[in-house]
Parts: structure tokens; sequence; C-alpha cells
């Protein structure tokens, strides 16, 4: 709008009522980033002084979002002997609100914070995975897993990916693919390319990763095949 004047840089005031109110919509949660120096000691203040578990456990997680181990109690108190809870399917161009469920943002928070005493939590919803749960906890499984970087976390990469369903997604130049197979299969293949790297990435298993990714380097999927590519060349796979 004409003369309309740039609210940078965020105010101390502005990112003080971001974490009162919970970093409940995103401009919030975009103050709150914007300036870590300002709002980790708020969070951590928020934190402490919480009234209930729930509101702790808020905190909680938008900290671990930001490395920060303050709340990390919290996190293992939901996360230990949990259940996946619904997850989010990927759904082309119908992804709307949310697209990782509250037990991704869990494990994915633990994840950034990088404590080994989450590993075990972590690594027991790694090993319940398989073709019946949704996209969104094989992503957030890889994502942590990635960052944890542990060579039993890929030994539990390669047995979920050897369950049946996981593999076998890549389409081939020789095979043709019409538009609603196309459509119908991109959550089976992401599913399976995230799970392929991050097992790569923990060490590979038994060349599981390996032989995936490989798979997917001639994909006819151009997309596929230059991340399949991308990650084998990055390396770290010690099978």
């Amino acid at each position: 709008m004409l003369g309309a004047e740039d609210s940078y840089p965020v105010t101390k005031g502005c990112i003080r009522n971001a974490v009162k109110g919970g970093a409940s919509d995103h401009p919030d949660m975009a103050a709150i980033l914007e300036r870590p120096d300002i709002s980790l000691p708020l969070l951590r203040q928020a934190y402490e002084t919480a009234s209930d578990s729930e509101t702790r456990l808020k905190y909680a997680n938008i900290l671990g979002m930001m490395g920060d181990g303050t709340g990390i109690e919290a996190l293992l108190d939901r996360v230990r002997g949990a259940e996946w809870d619904r997850g989010w399917p990927f759904t082309g161009g119908g992804q709307f609100g949310r697209c990782l469920s509250r037990m991704d943002c869990y494990l994915v928070s633990l994840a950034h914070i990088g404590d080994d005493r989450a590993w075990d939590a972590v690594a027991e919803l790694g090993r319940r995975l398989g073709p019946d749960h949704r996209f969104s906890h094989h992503r957030a499984t890889a994502i942590a897993f990635e960052k944890f970087a542990r060579q039993e976390g890929a030994r539990i990469l390669a047995t979920v990916l050897e369950k049946p369903e996981m593999t076998g997604h890549a389409v081939g130049r020789a095979q043709a693919m019409r538009r609603r197979e196309f459509l119908g299969s991109r959550e089976k293949n992401l599913r399976e390319l995230v799970l392929a790297r991050a097992l790569y990435r923990c060490g590979d298993h038994g060349a599981v990763g390996r032989d995936i990714l490989q798979s997917y380097r001639s994909d006819i999927r151009g997309h596929y095949a230059r991340h399949a590519q991308a990650v084998l060349e990055g390396g770290t796979g010690r099978a």
C-alpha cells in the first residue's frame, strides 16, 4: 500500500507479545524466529512459569525447534511409550493446513536439540513405522534419524524398508506411466526416498539405502533422479 511503512526490525515488545501469546499464529512465530537473541530467554521463562503441562509442552516444542533443550523433559514425557497419531498424507495440490502432526513436531524438536537422551524414544517410534503409516511420520522420522546419524538408526530404517510395499516404486525409463498413476504414487515415492536418504546418511545397512537411491537415479521423473544423485554424491553410506 502506498505510504505503508516497514515494520522491520522487529521490536522487543513485539517479540514479548508473540511469546506471551504462545506463538499462536504465523506472524508471531516469524517474530520469534527473527530475533532468537531476544526470544529464547523469553521462551525459557515462559516454559518455566507455565501454569499447565500443555502450555509447557507448547513452549518446549518451540524451544526445541530452535535447538534449545530447556524443555526436553516435557517433550520426552510426551514421546516415551507413545503411539503415532493420525499424521498427514502427501496429497499433491490438496495439502492445506498442517503437514506435520503433533508427534511429528515433537520428534523434529528432539532431533534439533540433539540430546542423546532422546534417541531411545525416537528410535522406538521409528521401529513401528510401516506402509500403513502416513507420510508425515516417515518424513519426521527421516529428519530425526539423519540428525542423530547413528548406525543403529541405519539398521532400524533398513528393517522398515524391508516391510511389504515400502520399496520398488521407482519408475524406469522403459515404463509408461499414466497421470493417475503418477498422482497416486507420489506418497510412496517420497516415503521411499526420504527413508532411503536417511538410511544412507546414517551409514547404510546391507546397501539397502544405496540400492534404492541407485534405482531412483534412472527414474523418468527428473526431480527424483536428481535428488537421488545428489544424496549419493554427498556420501556417508558406510555399508
